[in-house]
């Protein structure tokens, strides 16, 4: 086995999966056939690269899952030296519902609301912040997302046929993972606790948020584009200085869930979905080079349209 400590130590990217916080896994995302592939290619271009689970909603409700992230940061930093590690350059990527979890992660250094279970100890003197956030398509505000606090109740209690009362899996996943009443009732307070949006601090030198980049199709049908304008909104409010440096948002025009292109007769169009994979492979790479590795090192990528099926962009 490779000794890695005899190396030098190398930025660290932890990537978080979606699935509606009731499924998903950490070995995929969107339309890639091979994530795992993926995460080895930013591996090989210099960094270390985990993939985490985190306990679904069907385990333990918010915020057990965001302190399953803190908890997984933690022990790497704490494993530092095993695993070849900058402990000083940690970065967090997370699609969907893991952008939400990964959000609030990034966002809620210094909570101790959200410090993960560690009874013996063990990593007490180690951090959870970090120093990048990277988020696809991902709900950050989640009363503006859900609005209406019985939202939920129709799906849950009036189903057309009366057997599958609460087996609206999308439904029952949302509930139980925000602790909303079993009728479906989500309090406003429940989804203020689970919005990023809310622990955007301005006390940055104390409370270090991040910099950040979000990536959103505007045509998306399930987190609208909305959500992420609304954190890049929060976050320019809070940090009116010189706001580019703590967030920018790249809108890929046209696209829907998971950068996902549908065509005329609802099939999926594949050139498309591929250039819009590659553009935000390409500006998430990017960021953690600009944010993670050394400044002398010359490794930003270029993003080269096909001309088949080009896509519109613009930050």
């Amino acid at each position: 086995m490779q000794d890695l400590s005899l190396k030098p130590p190398r930025p660290l990217v932890v990537f978080v999966h979606g699935g509606g916080w009731r499924n998903g896994q950490k070995r995929g995302t969107s339309e890639f056939t091979d994530f795992p592939g993926v995460l080895a290619f930013l591996a090989k271009s210099g960094y270390v690269v985990a993939s985490l689970e985190y306990r679904l909603s069907g385990e333990e409700p918010f915020p057990g899952a965001v302190k399953d992230v803190k908890a997984a940061i933690r022990f790497l930093r704490a494993n530092a030296v095993k695993f070849g590690i900058d402990k000083n350059k940690v970065a967090l990527w997370g699609a969907s519902a893991g952008a939400n979890l990964a959000s609030l992660a990034s966002l809620s250094c210094n909570v101790k609301w959200f410090d993960p279970i560690d009874p013996k100890g063990i990593y007490k003197d180690e951090s959870d912040c970090v120093q990048g956030f990277v988020g696809w398509y991902g709900p950050y505000d989640l009363v503006q997302l859900f609005g209406d606090a019985t939202i939920f109740e129709k799906q849950l209690t009036e189903p057309q046929n009366k057997d599958d009362a609460l087996k609206n899996p999308e439904a029952v996943g949302t509930v139980a993972f925000l602790r909303c009443a079993l009728d479906g009732i989500c309090p406003h307070e429940n989804l203020t606790q689970a919005s990023p949006v809310k622990y955007v601090d301005p006390k940055a030198e104390e409370y270090k948020d991040p910099p950040m980049l979000l990536i959103h199709g505007n045509a998306d049908t399930a987190v609208p584009y909305q959500q992420s304008v609304a954190l890049v909104e929060k976050v320019k409010k809070v940090h009116p200085q010189d706001p580019d440096k703590w967030v920018k948002l790249l809108t890929i025009e046209g696209v829907d869930r998971g950068f996902r292109k549908k065509t005329a007769e609802n099939k999926l169009d594949p050139c498309v979905t591929h250039q819009a994979l590659m553009l935000a492979l390409t500006e998430t790479f990017n960021f953690f080079n600009k944010h993670l590795l050394d400044p002398t090192e010359d490794s930003s990528w270029t993003f080269t349209q096909d001309p088949q099926c080009e896509i519109g962009y613009h930050f």
